[in-house]
């Protein structure tokens, strides 16, 4: 694994199929992902806009049966075709971090796929709900872009529905 952590995802031939025949619609299979040695059960499904017809894609995994690593629940494999640096993302979060603002835990790892190699990732920390709440803040809504050149401007706004997936407590939306 090249000295990196290595994470060994397991998926049958029949969930394998599914999560390939549904790559668009990015549907969670079941499966196993092994961490740094550590096995868990795992709901895998193919993650990011900006990959996704890549050979090379990135994948969302939820443990399962209240599984945790790290002390979360969820997790992504970052293919990051885009960046053939490979640490674009490692050196952005850590300069972040270095000014005080919060940052995504991001780790290189070498990624195999029912036994084959199937490339170094990022092992990243999503930002999500439970992001903020690991670090001790309270979140009534989270506003997620729902294709990467939303913004607020007058188009999306006026249909935000296509352009943002608000999740959060509806008292507050």
């Amino acid at each position: 694994a090249y000295g990196l952590t290595r994470v060994d995802l397991t998926i049958d031939s029949e969930n394998l199929a599914k999560l390939n025949a549904t790559v668009w619609a990015k549907v969670p299979v079941s499966g196993r992902v092994t961490i740094g040695g550590r096995e868990l059960k795992t709901n895998v499904s193919y993650s990011g806009k900006s990959t996704i017809d890549a050979i090379k894609k990135s994948y969302e995994l939820e443990l399962a049966d209240g599984e945790r690593f790290r002390g979360r629940s969820r997790y992504r494999l970052s293919s990051a075709i885009m960046d053939s640096s490979g640490v674009k993302s490692a050196v952005g979060f850590k300069a972040f971090e270095t000014a005080g603002l919060m940052a995504p835990r991001i780790e290189p790892v070498a990624v195999f796929l029912n036994g084959d190699y199937a490339g170094l990732f990022s092992l990243l920390e999503p930002v999500d709900r439970e992001f903020l709440e690991t670090r001790g803040i309270a979140v009534k809504n989270l506003v997620k872009l729902q294709y990467s050149n939303a913004d607020f401007g007058e188009e999306n706004l006026l249909d935000t529905e296509a352009a943002f997936d608000v999740k959060g407590d509806p008292e507050f939306l």
